[in-house]
């Protein structure tokens, strides 16, 4: 009886090594990456005089720092939420109707509705918007709350600006409708600005 037992114990013991061995190489083998655009409600605008007027603050410049990830999830572990809190450097500043003191050479906080998930290997972007990137200069059209002490791009992907013609800003698939909706916009903006813009090979 005792070594029906013995044996038995030797088994189950056996079974709990093997399942925790395969729990531990589950939890150690990474996550393939995967990226989601995340819907979001945001204002649409249909000519670039409305996506200024509705902007309170434009400068030029560049990303100083970049924010680290913050994700928010519910009870259930779910995300809700990401974005990035990062640092931009004014080179320009185009409109200012806030109370705030900008100026060239100045940094302000800027918020990025992208975020990576380590825990999922996962980067959400928030109605298609990408991290800005070090080395490339922006326009940015940004509304600010006066409770608040960071800027926030107008309408999420419509008020950010990369200022190289050749660089994509935004992650929809080439020549969608949305695409086409955004760049239509962006580039009347472009427009309107030209003569104001500072560009290095002027």
């Amino acid at each position: 009886m005792n070594k029906r037992r013995w044996i038995f114990s030797t088994v189950v013991a056996a079974f709990l090594l093997i399942i925790g061995g395969f729990l531990v190489y589950q939890q150690m083998t990474p996550k393939p990456f995967t990226e989601v655009v995340a819907e979001a409600k945001m204002d649409g605008y249909e000519s670039g005089d409305e996506l200024e007027n509705a902007s309170t603050v434009i400068v030029t410049g560049q990303l100083e720092k970049r924010g680290d990830s913050i994700i928010e999830r519910a009870s259930d572990d779910a995300v809700i939420g990401v974005y990035r809190m990062s640092t931009f450097k004014i080179a320009q500043v185009l409109k200012n109707e806030t109370d705030d003191n900008l100026a060239k050479e100045m940094t302000i906080s800027v918020y990025e509705n992208e975020g990576y998930d380590a825990k999922t290997n996962t980067t959400y972007h928030i109605a298609g918007y990408t991290k800005m990137e070090k080395e490339e200069k922006y326009l940015l059209l940004l509304q600010k709350d006066s409770e608040d002490d960071y800027y926030v791009p107008t309408a999420v992907i419509f008020g950010k600006i990369n200022l190289n013609p050749n660089k994509r800003n935004e992650l929809f698939p080439k020549n969608s409708d949305t695409e086409s909706a955004i760049n239509k916009v962006q580039a009347e903006v472009l427009k309107n600005l030209e003569n104001e813009i500072e560009r290095e090979n002027k």
